[in-house]
């Protein structure tokens, strides 16, 4: 039997894509606010809600809900289409300190990879071999651009529901 390859690409607005921003912008706020913060958090959405769960240990203060809504607002969800809004949607957290035991390993190979990291630093850069097949690549570069002209469109959508708002161009300039 021959393998099977698989793989997944969304565009901005896709639930997985809010969900990585969110965690995203929550993990960029903490380590502005404390370098050594310790993040294992996950966000998930659905129609009207964000849950943000994990573990996270901190000296700085971030408040996820307006992190959350704010993300969500920045992407543009800020009327109720299909029921997704930055201003009503509701954000629940289950946030735990990270385990004692799990600290004790995290500092262990923290401790281990500094001790390491002088032999490995730059590896990385020098493996250019691609997983993929040429077919394969075309395509995601296809998607790739495709993506990048939906997210282009996405955006004058947007631009043009706001100027919809406004009968002459006045009060569009008169908001400015």
């Amino acid at each position: 039997m021959g393998k099977l390859f698989t793989s997944e690409s969304v565009t901005e607005g896709h639930p997985d894509k809010i969900a990585d921003q969110i965690s995203d912008a929550i993990l960029d706020e903490l380590l502005t606010q404390d370098p050594y913060s310790r993040v294992a958090a996950e966000t998930t959405v659905a129609t009207g809600l964000a849950l943000v769960v994990g573990e996270i240990t901190t000296k700085a203060y971030v408040d996820i809900a307006k992190i959350a809504k704010d993300t969500i607002r920045e992407i543009g969800y800020v009327n109720n289409v299909d029921g997704y809004n930055a201003d009503s949607i509701a954000v629940l957290t289950s946030i735990d300190e990270q385990s004692a035991d799990i600290a004790l390993g995290v500092d262990k190979a923290l401790n281990q990879s500094r001790k390491e990291q002088q032999r490995i630093m730059g590896q990385a850069q020098e493996i250019k071999e691609s997983y993929l097949d040429m077919q394969q690549m075309k395509h995601l570069s296809f998607y790739h651009r495709l993506f990048r002209l939906l997210t282009g469109l996405h955006a004058s959508l947007q631009r043009f529901e706001r100027m919809e708002h406004f009968h002459t161009l006045d009060q569009m300039e008169n908001h400015r």
